[in-house]
C-alpha cells in the first residue's frame, strides 16, 4: 500500500534528483536567509569557489532580478556579525561527557562571535552569560549541573528557536543554534517526537541549526543520533565512539559558518509573513546567463529583534525620501528593489510583446534556464505530497454530511486573538489541539502563544480541557487549570493572548 508518508519520501527524493540534475553547472544550497529592515540577506553553501561571480536575486514569477549591494563574499571575510547559542543537555547521562562539552566550547570561542548558553532537561533554561564573550560562556558552562533524570529535547529546541526569534540582532547577523546532547532519550530515539522541532526549525531559516551528538561508546543509540542529524541545515557531527574529537567538531561548525558565501540585497517587502518564490543567481564574470540558481527558503521577515512583519509601505528610496502617496487606484509600476504585486489586472503579454507585467531594470539579466523548470516540478511534487501527509495527520475537519459516530459538533467563537478557524463548525471525535503551530487543529497567530499550548479531549461523552505548556497560563472561566477540567458549552477559555469559547 502506498501511504502518504511513502509518497512524501519518494517526492522529496524526486525533488532532490531534479535539483541535482538541473544544477550540473555547480552545486550548492541556501541554508540561511532572512529579511531585515529593508535588506534581504542570503547565505549560500557552495561546493566550488564562485570566482568573482555576480550575485543577483530573482523575485517571483515576474523574472525581476536585482543586483547585490556588494560582491559575493565569505562570512569570515565580509565582517558579518555571527552569534552562537549553545543548547546543552543537562541529563544525568551527560555527567561523564561534560569534558567534551567544555572542550567544544573552548575551541568555538576562538571565533570572532557573540556567545550565549541555554540548557535543557525536562524544561528549557536560558543561562546568563553576561556580555556574551567566550570567557563568560565558559564560566556559565561551569555552573551547569548534569543531574536531570528526564529530558525533553523537542520542546527545548522549540523554546530556543522562539528565544532567538525574539532577541535583538545586529543588521545581517547570522544566528546559530548548536545542540549538544548524548541522544540517549526516548524522545530522540523515536524520531517522530522531533517532528515538531524539525518543523519549527524549517519554518525559520534565519537561524542555522547545528547538532553535536556525544557518544559514550556504551550507551549510545545510533538511531537517536541519526534522528538528531535530521534537525536543521547546519553541521551534524558525532563526538566519540568512532566519531571525531570535540575540538574537531567545533572546528567543523566554525569552518562551515565562516565558509558560507553571503550576499545582501536592498528590497522592499509587501504583505506579511515571508518572502516566497525567490532565488539566488550567480552569473560568471562577463556572462549574461547564470551558471547556478539556488532556491531560497521561505525567507522570514524580521524587523529589529521583534521578528514582526514590516510595514506594507514601500521602503524609502536611496535618497532617503519615502515614496509619495497617490490617490490613483491603478497599480503603480514596479520599481527596482520592490517585489511586484501578486495580482494585476493587466494581461501577462500585450499583442506587441511589450506590455503588462514587471520588466527587469535596464542591464539586469534574467534567470531563465532549465533549473527553474526542474526545480519547480520537484517543488510542486513535494508540496503536493506534504499536503497529502498533513491531511492524513490532521484531526481538524469542517462539518460535512458524514460525521463520525459519537463525534460532538463544535462552533468556535474567538473573543481575542487571530485564529485561522474562527467561526467554523467543527466536530470532535478524539482530541483537538490548540497552539501557534500550523499543524494544530486550532491555529492562533499570536507570537507569544506556544506552538502547542493545550488540547480538548472527548472522554466518555464529555469534553475536557488540558494545558500542555506551563509557560502559557490556561484559564477556564477565569480559573487557573492545574489538570484536565471538564468543559461545558459557552465556557470561556483563555490561553495567553487568546480567548475563545465553544458552543455544542
Amino acid at each position: 500500500m502506498v501511504t502518504p508518508r511513502r509518497i512524501l519520501c519518494l517526492s522529496a527524493l524526486l525533488a532532490v534528483l531534479l535539483s541535482a540534475s538541473a544544477g550540473a553547472a555547480g552545486e550548492g544550497s541556501v541554508p540561511a536567509a532572512f529579511w531585515q529592515e529593508g535588506t534581504l540577506y542570503a547565505f549560500a553553501r557552495l561546493t566550488e569557489d564562485p570566482a568573482g561571480a555576480e550575485p543577483r536575486l530573482q523575485l517571483g514569477a515576474a523574472d525581476l532580478t536585482l543586483p547585490a549591494e556588494g560582491p559575493l563574499a565569505r562570512v569570515s571575510d565580509a565582517g558579518t556579525p555571527v552569534s552562537y547559542l549553545l543548547l546543552v543537555d543537562r541529563s544525568n547521562s551527560m555527567g561523564g561527557l561534560s569534558g567534551n562539552v567544555t572542550a567544544f566550547a573552548k575551541r568555538l570561542i576562538r571565533e570572532e562571535a557573540a556567545f550565549s548558553l541555554a540548557s535543557f532537561g525536562v524544561d528549557f533554561q536560558l543561562l546568563d552569560t553576561g556580555g556574551g564573550t567566550g570567557d563568560e560562556l565558559l564560566a556559565a558552562l561551569d555552573g551547569v549541573a548534569y543531574g536531570e533524570e528526564g529530558t525533553d529535547l523537542p520542546t527545548a529546541v522549540v523554546a530556543a528557536m522562539d528565544h532567538l526569534e525574539a532577541r535583538d540582532r545586529s543588521p545581517g547577523e547570522l544566528v546559530n543554534l548548536v545542540i549538544l546532547t548524548d541522544g540517549v532519550t526516548e524522545a530522540v530515539e523515536d524520531g517522530e517526537a522531533l517532528e515538531m522541532a524539525r518543523y519549527r526549525v524549517a519554518e525559520d531559516p534565519s537561524v542555522l541549526v547545528h547538532t553535536v551528538g556525544l557518544a559514550t561508546g556504551r550507551a549510545v543509540s545510533q538511531e537517536a543520533l541519526d534522528a538528531l542529524a535530521s534537525l536543521g541545515a547546519g553541521v551534524h557531527t558525532v563526538v566519540g565512539a568512532g566519531g571525531v574529537s570535540a575540538d574537531a567538531a567545533a572546528q567543523a561548525v566554525a569552518r562551515d559558518v565562516g565558509g558560507l558565501w553571503t550576499a545582501a540585497f536592498s528590497v522592499a517587502a509587501q504583505g506579511e509573513g515571508s518572502f516566497g518564490n525567490a532565488s539566488l543567481c550567480l552569473l560568471p564574470e562577463g556572462a549574461d546567463t547564470p551558471s547556478l540558481r539556488l532556491t531560497l527558503p521561505a525567507v522570514p521577515l524580521l524587523t529589529g529583534g521583534e521578528g514582526t512583519a514590516p510595514p506594507e509601505t514601500p521602503a524609502p528610496s536611496p535618497g532617503g525620501e519615502a515614496p509619495a502617496q497617490t490617490p490613483d487606484p491603478a497599480p503603480p509600476e514596479t520599481a527596482p528593489g520592490e517585489i511586484p504585486p501578486a495580482e494585476t489586472d493587466a494581461p501577462p503579454e500585450s499583442a506587441g510583446g511589450s506590455g503588462g507585467g514587471a520588466a527587469a531594470p535596464a542591464g539586469d539579466a534574467l534567470c531563465l534556464d532549465p533549473v527553474r523548470i526542474a526545480g519547480g516540478v520537484g517543488l510542486a511534487v513535494a508540496v503536493l505530497a506534504a499536503v497529502l501527509l498533513l491531511i492524513r495527520r490532521s484531526r481538524r475537519q469542517d462539518l460535512g454530511e458524514d460525521v463520525p459516530p459519537g463525534a460532538i459538533r463544535l462552533h468556535l467563537e474567538v473573543l481575542e486573538g487571530r485564529c485561522d478557524q474562527d467561526g467554523r463548525e467543527l466536530y470532535l471525535a478524539g482530541e483537538l489541539t490548540i497552539g501557534r503551530d500550523r499543524r494544530c487543529d486550532l491555529v492562533f497567530r499570536e507570537r507569544s502563544l506556544p506552538p502547542l499550548a493545550g488540547r480538548i479531549c472527548l472522554r466518555d461523552g464529555f469534553l475536557f480541557l488540558e494545558e500542555l505548556d506551563p509557560r502559557c497560563e490556561t484559564l477556564l472561566e477565569g480559573m487557573r487549570l492545574y489538570g484536565p477540567s471538564r468543559l461545558r458549552s459557552g465556557d470561556v477559555i483563555s490561553m495567553g493572548p487568546a480567548r475563545f469559547l465553544f458552543r455544542f
